[in-house]
């Protein structure tokens, strides 16, 4: 909380390092790495009920560290799961179709991007090149000219157009490891 006006604020991670793109993924342990690493902060990230809403390739930086995980940033657009704003805001071409047509921020909208990202990162091009386009998105990408890739299928699940029949989050378990057992005080002393 600002003291002087009493507004809450965020306190968000200095996250040093620099944005990812497709030249920077020399192999596949790399991507899947990255991939896995974004997958868990939004899975974090939804557990605390928010969405992050402009998941897009400026929004996503590495660690200067080597081994460090890749990190989601840049929350201007988050907001509470289902909570409509009245905008749709961030990078509109990896904003998933149903947030264009002013549908509240959810898991899977922001899979929609998570998987346009990724896509991006993997073939080098955006999965629907014309998007947004008042046309709207009719099956999966277009792969002409492109390499296949043992990732497309998954891809394809996560660019689903209709919400719906994008893979379904697991329950979250944050609440299990925050709340703590017995006397708080004590749960975090160091033993000798």
């Amino acid at each position: 909380m600002d003291r002087p006006t009493g507004r809450l604020v965020d306190v968000l991670e200095w996250c040093p390092g620099t944005t990812v793109g497709p030249e920077d993924l020399q192999d596949r342990p790399t991507l899947v790495g990255l991939a896995a690493d974004l997958l868990r902060g939004l899975d974090q990230l939804h557990g605390l009920g928010y969405a992050h809403g402009d998941v897009a390739p400026r929004q996503r930086a590495r660690a200067v560290t080597a081994g460090a995980p890749a990190r989601l940033i840049d929350l201007g657009a988050a907001s509470r799961l289902g909570e409509d704003r009245g905008t749709t805001s961030g990078v509109l071409s990896f904003a998933a179709p149903e947030r264009l047509e002013g549908a509240p921020p959810a898991v899977a909208t922001d899979l929609w991007s998570l998987g346009a990202l990724l896509f991006w990162l993997l073939h080098g091009r955006h999965p629907y090149p014309s998007h947004p386009s008042p046309d709207g998105i009719d099956g999966p990408p277009s792969r002409a000219g492109l390499a296949a890739d043992p990732l497309d299928p998954w891809l394809d699940r996560l660019l689903e157009a209709d919400a719906a029949r994008r893979p379904h989050p697991r329950p979250p378990r944050w609440r299990a490891w925050r709340r703590p057992r017995g006397n708080p005080s004590r749960s975090c002393r160091r033993r000798s």
